[in-house]
This record gives C-alpha cells, sequence and structure tokens, in this order.
C-alpha cells in the first residue's frame, strides 16, 4: 500500500489478509520541501508525516506485527539493499520475472 493514510487503517488491513508491511521512510525536511515545491497544504509535509509515522509504527506495535523499514534515499540509491530486502520477503511477494525487475531498476535510476 503506497498511500501514507494507510497507516490509519493497519488494523483492517491485517483483518483483511496476512500482510508484509515494508515501510519506507524519508526525512522530515525532505518531504517539507516536496509540499513547498508542489505548493501543498501544511498537512502534506513534516506536519502530516509526523502524524503518520506516529499512527503507522504504533498501529505495527501494537498488532505485534513485523516490519521491515528502510529510507528512501537508501532504497533508492542502493541496489544491495534492494536484493536483500528482495531476499528476506516471501517468494510470491518479491519474486519479479526478469524484465519487471529490469524495468524496476531503470525507473529507480531516472
Amino acid at each position: 500500500l503506497k498511500h501514507p493514510l494507510s497507516a490509519f487503517m493497519i488494523p483492517e488491513i491485517i483483518k483483511a489478509c496476512n500482510p508484509t508491511f515494508i515501510v519506507v521512510t524519508r526525512q522530515f525536511e525532505a518531504i517539507e520541501k516536496t509540499r513547498q515545491r508542489r505548493n501543498w497544504h501544511e498537512v502534506y509535509g513534516a506536519a502530516g508525516a509526523g502524524q503518520v509515522y506516529s499512527t503507522l509504527f504504533s498501529g505495527l506495535i501494537q498488532a505485534n506485527k513485523s516490519y521491515f523499514t528502510i529510507s528512501f534515499e537508501d532504497f533508492c540509491t542502493n541496489e544491495n539493499i534492494r536484493a536483500n530486502l528482495r531476499k528476506q520477503l516471501p517468494a510470491p511477494l518479491c519474486a519479479p520475472s526478469s524484465s519487471a525487475l529490469e524495468a524496476a531498476e531503470k525507473w529507480i535510476r531516472r
């Protein structure tokens, strides 16, 4: 689930399926710069991110759910981290075809 507000639905998501959570974090300053660049309301910047992260981690801990966490910067710049993440995840979730993996790597490197 890519949308940050999914953090507010963790109990419902867990009830609906048995998800593997991968939490991609980003520095508040970077989030705020994006908000300013896109001229979005303040709630979509660092202020909102603090609430989303707090809710997300509280929800995962309260649900006693395991999760993987990785910084956005590391995810985008370190191929070894992405490869290690794929190795740790269940095969149906993270067993892309070679063409899908190549396309994803090209997208990340853009």
